[in-house]
């Protein structure tokens, strides 16, 4: 199955033209969050050089300083206007655009992290024990010959 793309949206209440003239406009009005967000973002020591952003819609209230830490930041954005925005307002960083939908079914997070495979194969996991109606007797039978097992181990070494 190939990976879902973002269809672009340029006229919605959270994005477009409209909304980037508001927040624009706007922008003093949002001081307080954006400067309790900065001082967040300081205080994360994140383990990784990459980031990925979800719907930045131009970063309005990411400060540079914490963007410009990562090697690379993959950007996730179905507003045009916003990735444009986005490459303009932090052309220090490098931005890599991507087209993927993520959130579009319950597959995306997995395809975003690139473990579609483990997603298959819990998916089939769970399916299987499903359709055994009652998983009981066959987890009795595990824990059973683990034990046994184990028990074996032990008395081979006393």
């Amino acid at each position: 199955m190939s990976a879902p793309i973002l269809r672009d949206r340029w006229l919605t209440p959270a994005g477009g033209l409209v909304y980037h003239l508001r927040a624009l406009r706007h922008r003093p009005l949002w001081r307080a969050y954006s400067d309790r967000l900065a001082g967040w973002l300081q205080a994360w020591n994140p383990p990784c050089r990459e980031l990925v952003l979800i719907g930045p819609s131009a970063g309005w209230t990411l400060p540079a300083a914490f963007l410009a830490g990562f090697g690379q930041v993959h950007v996730l954005e179905p507003d045009p206007l916003a990735r444009r925005l986005l490459g303009r307002r932090f052309a220090d960083t490098k931005l890599v655009f991507d087209r993927l939908d993520c959130l579009c079914d319950r597959d995306g997070p997995a395809r975003l992290a690139g473990m579609t495979e483990l997603q298959r194969f819990l998916e089939r996991g769970f399916d299987t024990f499903q359709a055994m109606r009652g998983a009981q007797p066959f987890l009795d039978a595990v824990v059973e010959r683990e034990d046994a097992f184990a028990a074996e181990q032990f008395a081979a070494q006393v």
